[in-house]
């Protein structure tokens, strides 16, 4: 008895266990699996992008492959980058995870006919990230065909895979965030928080939605600056910097258009009390009925005030303004340096 009923205290830890796993992204499967601390994992997963770069030179001088000093330099800078962007998706996946994961209680006071997980529920899917590598291995294999041959390329597919496995997992989990918001702002949902909350209770969403924006941003960066030169680091940078932002932008539309529905609404209301409040100064214009009538007016007004400041984005105005310069900086660097590529320079 007493051991069946130990058998079935750890089946239910086994399956606690195992619905704890499920809410964690794929890199922390994989590194909450290894033994010992995280953080030596993590460090090693950042410089198997530097091992990629000894395998390349060790096949290359057991085939005798002839390549160029500058193409060994670019390749070199482009696995130093690579290994930074791995940092950055390590530290970065798992915060995004766990802010969209403490949504839950936002997300059932603002959309309670569904259940809160479900919005962002394939966010830690590990067949996700682990195809979208697959698409940019088979991507990034002409060109390593073409510049090193059958055998680096061969070698190359499953450390390449490993390497971009982190980025990968990022992109995933913050792209099923983006895909949520969409979903969120073609629901029926409660914006009411006024006049409390300025962003009518999406104030939280946007703040996450920022959080992984900033965190492509920083990964985004340098492979932007220092890898012009390598073509396929480069090319599949930039599609999917341009491919995140567009997401962002059409993640938000559709909440973005239910906040400014509501806020014309609540404009309406507030103007509607002003009126309300101003009518009997109207019907009898003396300092007297002003004074008794003064409150009233102060409160209407102070009201439609707040309702003229209400955000129309789920994001506020200065994060807005950040995003516009920091899209426009890099769209404008690459403009410039597809010019100067152009002209030789």
């Amino acid at each position: 008895m007493a051991h069946t009923e130990a058998s079935a205290a750890h089946g239910d830890g086994s399956v606690a266990a195992a619905a704890r796993s499920s809410r964690l992204p794929l890199t922390e499967r994989i590194l909450a699996a290894l033994p010992g601390p995280r953080l030596p994992w993590a460090i090693v997963w950042a410089l198997i992008a530097l091992l990629r770069l000894g395998a390349l030179l060790v096949v290359v001088n057991l085939t005798g492959i002839a390549v160029e000093s500058q193409v060994s330099v670019n390749v070199a800078l482009g696995q130093a980058i690579f290994g930074y962007v791995v940092v950055v998706a390590l530290v970065g996946t798992p915060i995004l995870v766990r802010r969209i994961q403490t949504l839950d209680p936002v997300l059932e006071s603002i959309a309670p006919s569904r259940p809160a997980a479900s919005w962002f529920g394939r966010m830690t899917s590990a067949s996700g990230p682990i195809l979208l590598v697959a698409i940019a291995v088979a991507a990034s294999l002409p060109s390593t065909l073409a510049e090193f041959g059958f055998v680096v390329a061969v070698m190359d597919v499953v450390m390449l895979g490993v390497v971009l496995l982190p980025i990968m997992t990022f992109v995933w989990a913050y792209g099923t965030l983006l895909v949520g918001l969409d979903r969120l702002g073609g629901a029926d949902l409660r914006l009411d928080d006024f006049p409390q909350d300025r962003a009518l209770g999406l104030g939280s969403l946007g703040s996450v939605a920022m959080t992984g924006f900033w965190t492509l941003v920083l990964a985004a960066a340098p492979v932007l600056i220092f890898a012009g030169s390598d073509l396929t680091t480069f090319g599949a940078s930039v599609t999917t910097f341009a491919v995140v932002v567009a997401l962002f932008v059409v993640s938000m539309l559709r909440l973005h258009g239910q906040m400014r529905a509501a806020k014309a609404r609540y404009v309406a209301m507030t103007r509607d009390l002003v009126a309300d409040a101003y009518q009997p100064v109207r019907a009898s214009t003396d300092l007297a009925t002003l004074q008794a009538n003064k409150t009233g007016l102060d409160a209407a007004q102070a009201l439609a005030e707040r309702a003229e400041k209400l955000l129309e984005w789920p994001i506020d105005d200065r994060m807005v303004a950040w995003m516009t310069v920091v899209v426009t900086g890099v769209a404008t660097s690459l403009v410039v340096r597809f010019v100067l590529e152009a002209v030789g320079i």
